[in-house]
C-alpha cells in the first residue's frame, strides 16, 4: 500500500502521525500514531520512518483474490451501474419476463439514475433515498410510481447484501410511500335493499295495470276501472291457453 499524504498533528505536549489512504471500496481512510519525539523536527523524521515501514509492510500482504477484485469493482459502482447489472443478471437467467425487464429498465432511466448518477454504491445511506423519494413526490410524480422505482432499487440492494457486497440494505431503514387507494363507487343502496330493488323490477312486468275506461258510472261519478296486462303477461297468457 501507498500513503497518500502523512502529516503531523500536536495533541497537548505529544506529536502525532498521521497517514491517509483510500481502503478497497474508495472510501477515504487514516491511522495514526502517537511518536515520541518532543520537537517537530523529531517527529518529522520518526514519521517518515514510519510510513516508510508501514508501506514495507503493506508488500508483504497477500495479493487480492479474483473474488476480492470483482467486489471491489462492483461496490466502485455508481447505484444506476449496479441496478443496471442487477436487471441484466435477472434477465440473462429468465428469472423475469422481457416485459418485466423493459418496465425495470424504464423505472430506472426515468427516476433512478438522473438522481444517484453520482453517487456510488458503498456511499448509499438511507437518508440519500428518503431524499430521493422526496424529490419524486415534488415531481409531481404519483405514490405509485415512486414506490415502484422503490421497490426495484430496494430488491436490487438486497441482491448486493446477499452477494457480501454491502453488509446492510440501506433500503431496509426507509418507509416507502403509501399507495391511495381508489375510491369505489357510490351506491346508496347496501347490498339488501339493491336486492329486493332487482327482485321488484323483475316482478312488475306480472303486475296488472288499472286505467279508466272512459265514463262515469252513476253511482260514484268516477270513471270506472278494470283492469289492464301487460302485453307480455297478455301474451303469456294466450300462449298458455293456445296450449
Amino acid at each position: 500500500m501507498v500513503y497518500e499524504a502523512s502529516y503531523l498533528r500536536k495533541s497537548g505536549n505529544k506529536w502525532r502521525g498521521v497517514l491517509t489512504f483510500h481502503d478497497d471500496c474508495g472510501a477515504p481512510r487514516s491511522v495514526t500514531k502517537t511518536l515520541d519525539a518532543t520537537s517537530k523536527p523529531q517527529a518529522k523524521r520518526e514519521l517518515d520512518s514510519w510510513r516508510a515501514e508501514m508501506e514495507l509492510s503493506a508488500l508483504d500482504q497477500p495479493k487480492q483474490t479474483d473474488e476480492e477484485k470483482e467486489r471491489h469493482r462492483i461496490i466502485n459502482m455508481t447505484v444506476p451501474e449496479y441496478v443496471r447489472s442487477h436487471i441484466e443478471g435477472l434477465e440473462s437467467t429468465k428469472s423475469i419476463e422481457r416485459s418485466t425487464a423493459a418496465r425495470y429498465r424504464a423505472a430506472l432511466k426515468g427516476q433512478i439514475a438522473p438522481y444517484f448518477e453520482k453517487i456510488r454504491l458503498y456511499k448509499l445511506s438511507p437518508d440519500d433515498i428518503r431524499k430521493w423519494l422526496s424529490s419524486l413526490l415534488e415531481k409531481g410524480l404519483s405514490n405509485a410510481t415512486a414506490v415502484k422505482a422503490y421497490v426495484l432499487l430496494k430488491s436490487s440492494l438486497a441482491r448486493a447484501v446477499e452477494r457480501e457486497i454491502l453488509e446492510k440494505n440501506p433500503a431496509d431503514r426507509v418507509k416507502p410511500p403509501k399507495l391511495i387507494p381508489k375510491k369505489p363507487g357510490i351506491n346508496a343502496l347496501d347490498v339488501r335493499e339493491r336486492r329486493r330493488l332487482l327482485t321488484t323490477l323483475d316482478g312488475i312486468e306480472n303486475m296488472p295495470v288499472t286505467r279508466p275506461l272512459g265514463r262515469e258510472t252513476p253511482a260514484s261519478g268516477r270513471p270506472s276501472l278494470r283492469p289492464s296486462y301487460s302485453r307480455n303477461t297478455r301474451s303469456r297468457a294466450h300462449t298458455r291457453t293456445r296450449s
